[in-house]
Order: structure tokens, then C-alpha cells, then sequence
């Protein structure tokens, strides 16, 4: 065999001994010499691939929508012989709808701000109060009968302004019951009130003109009319809730639950020389049944 053949074999079985000796000693297996020495080749060890963890900024976006029912049967005005008036002035029942943003603390804290709007509610009333003047005429009664006949319509509309904190109690990846409690404010407003009183001499005697020495015919002793145009009035509110979250895409969720809300009441001021006919809301508790959507924000 000629000599360069021989250098090239030998060469080749020297590359090839090398490449196996250095497999062996990365796998921590036992490596051959010519020579005989044997040697045990300590393993490098592989590093685990570490996963890339999903960035998020922790807000959300939400909308929300409620059947709510409170427990204020009716309006009052500030003089109590009116409220007679209010008996078909019933709002126990009405839809709420409402935005609101919030953010992710941790798995188990979060809290949101929202607006909820209440729609136009029309009330309107009428009402009669009989009673008994002095009979300064000097006819035949000591006393006449009179009756005031009351005639009052509004519209009126509120809005709540709510800071949320909720405790999320996630049972499984998808499922998430939580309870919250909330505090900001109520905006009520009124719009276009009309209120009358016309005051009129009922009695059978001493408003008939035909009897001698009695009031001549008295009939309409004295009409006011009072009209609001309208007003606003910003008062506190608060809130209690429960409910659970549903996950069913990756980002969104379905949120069902119940809200307490509590809203202080208001006041306005009619526009008569007479302050009697000021008109009051009570405050209010609301129970609401509540739908809405989440959207977390990566």
C-alpha cells in the first residue's frame, strides 16, 4: 500500500476514535484508549427550556346591564298633605345599563370604576285635601269647608359614579365566583315638573249665595301654580355584590351577579311663593340582577 493511502487511513480511524471518545464523555459514558486506559467521561447536563411567560397589563374593559327593583313606592313632596298624590308614582321596577374599566392586583384581587345610567322615569298624580277655615264673613257656620285639589307630573332620571373592589375565589381555570363592595355617588336629575293647587269653598252653606248674610258664591278662592323646569342633585351611593365570573374565551368573560345599591335621596325647590310644594326623593335601596361582559386587555 503506498504511504499516502496508509496516512490517509490512519488519519481517518484517528478522527473517527476522537469524534466517539468525545460523544461518550458529553453522555457520561465509559471512553477506550488505544493504549487500553479506560476513563469515565462526566455528562454536561442539558438546561430544561424555560417557558415564556404571557405578558399582560392586568386591565380590563366592561359593560354590564341590570333589571333592578327598589323599595320607594312613590315621590313625596315636603308638605305632607300632598302625598296623596304620589300613589301612581311607582318606579320599584327598571333596566340599568353602565360601562366601566378595571385591573387585575393578582388572581385573587381586582378593582373596577363604572357609570350606570337609569332611564327616564314618567310619574304623574292627582289628589284632593278637604278641610275648615274660620268663617271671618260672619255668615251662618262658624267654620267653612274647603277642598285643595292637587295636580303634579315630572320626569326624573339617576346615574351612579362607583369605585369597586372585589375578592375573586377562582375554583378551576374557567370558573370564578367573587363579592365586592362599592362607594361614589348618585346624580339625580329632574325634568319638567308641573304642579298645581287650586283651592275651592265647598260648603253646602256658607258658599251659597242665595242664603242671606253668607259668602256670595264663593267657588275658586285661590289657584298657585308651581313649575320646575328641572334640576340636578349629587348625593352618595353605595354598593354590596356577589356573583361569578365565566371564562369562555381566553380573554372574555361573562360576569353574572347581584348588586345592593343604596342611594341617598334628594330635594328641589319649586318655583312659587310657597316653599309646601318642594319635592323630595327618599333614599333608596335597589336590588339589581346583573349580565355583563369582560375583556381583558393584553
Amino acid at each position: 500500500m503506498p504511504i499516502s493511502r496508509r496516512l490517509i487511513k490512519c488519519a481517518a480511524i484517528a478522527l473517527t476514535t476522537l469524534a466517539t471518545s468525545a460523544g461518550a464523555a458529553l453522555a457520561g459514558g465509559e471512553v477506550v484508549y488505544g493504549n487500553g486506559v479506560r476513563q469515565v467521561g462526566a455528562a454536561v447536563p442539558v438546561p430544561v427550556p424555560v417557558p415564556v411567560p404571557e405578558v399582560s397589563t392586568g386591565w380590563y374593559v366592561r359593560i354590564d346591564a341590570a333589571y333592578s327593583q327598589g323599595d320607594v313606592s312613590k315621590y313625596r313632596s315636603t308638605d305632607p298633605n300632598v302625598d296623596a298624590i304620589r300613589a301612581d308614582s311607582y318606579l320599584e321596577n327598571f333596566p340599568r345599563y353602565g360601562l366601566g374599566f378595571g385591573y387585575y392586583f393578582n388572581k385573587n384581587l381586582r378593582g373596577d370604576i363604572t357609570i350606570d345610567q337609569r332611564n327616564d322615569a314618567e310619574s304623574r298624580g292627582r289628589g284632593n285635601r278637604d278641610y275648615t277655615v274660620a268663617n271671618v264673613a260672619g255668615g251662618t257656620n262658624a267654620t267653612i269647608a274647603m277642598r285643595d285639589t292637587y295636580s303634579d307630573s315630572f320626569t326624573s332620571s339617576n346615574s351612579t359614579g362607583l369605585a369597586n373592589l372585589y375578592a375573586d375565589l377562582p375554583l378551576n381555570e374557567r370558573f370564578t365566583p367573587y363579592i365586592g363592595a362599592g362607594v361614589g355617588f348618585v346624580r339625580h336629575q329632574l325634568k319638567g315638573r308641573q304642579f298645581s293647587r287650586t283651592t275651592t269653598c265647598i260648603d253646602t252653606v256658607d258658599c251659597n249665595a242665595a242664603l242671606v248674610g253668607d259668602q256670595p258664591g264663593v267657588t275658586a278662592m285661590n289657584s298657585v301654580a308651581n313649575t320646575t323646569a328641572g334640576g340636578i342633585n349629587y348625593q352618595l351611593a353605595t354598593a354590596l355584590m356577589t356573583g361569578f365570573s365565566y371564562k369562555f374565551w381566553d380573554n372574555t368573560k361573562l360576569d353574572l351577579g347581584y348588586r345592593w345599591l343604596h342611594l341617598q335621596g334628594a330635594s328641589y325647590t319649586g318655583r312659587s311663593l310657597t316653599t309646601l310644594e318642594n319635592l323630595k326623593i327618599p333614599d333608596q335601596n335597589i336590588h339589581e340582577l346583573r349580565v355583563g361582559l369582560r375583556y381583558d386587555i393584553n
